[in-house]
């Protein structure tokens, strides 16, 4: 089976971008060395004969890399936090309380984003699910107890 230049890239970066997520010294951090062996090894040779799906299998067997490549959306979660923080029924879209923003549901959406990107940065997968990673500092359990169950409620479309 030979693989184009392009799909090699295409595959790598897939790879490096999931393996950012992972802290260094970790089973990520095995895998990118040996992706990037076998990619210089095999343009040498001038064609790509090796599994990639080997590769991939052991990347997707890892439930965070599904969870954070595959099924967090940033949108379709921030939509979910808007509607468990009180949707137009509140003073604070979105909850954000930390920034004033003057009520703009716009401006408040943006920093949920951007709060959302933060964590998906921090979580390392190795504990909780990513919306329970982001309730820890969101909404914390002592004030909210049952915000991640709302949000990852509503975020499935129950």
């Amino acid at each position: 089976m030979k693989i184009s230049d392009e799909e090699i890239n295409h595959y790598a970066n897939i790879f490096l971008t999931l393996n950012g997520r992972l802290s260094k010294g970790t089973f990520g951090e095995f895998l990118e060395k040996i992706m990037k062996r076998k990619i210089e090894k095999k343009k040498k040779d001038g064609g790509l004969k090796i599994s990639i799906f080997f590769i991939f299998f052991i990347m997707i067997s890892c439930n965070c890399y599904a969870e954070y490549y595959g099924y967090i959306n940033n949108d379709k979660l921030a939509d979910a936090i808007y509607k468990a923080e009180g949707g137009v029924n509140t003073k604070y879209p979105y909850g954000v309380k930390s920034i004033n923003t003057h009520g703009n549901k716009e401006y408040a959406r943006k920093i949920c984003i951007n709060s959302i990107k933060s964590a998906k940065k921090r979580w390392t997968c190795n504990d909780v699910d990513f919306i329970t990673f982001l309730g820890k500092t969101y909404s914390p359990p002592a004030i909210n107890p049952h915000w991640v169950k709302n949000v990852k409620s509503l975020y499935k479309g129950n």
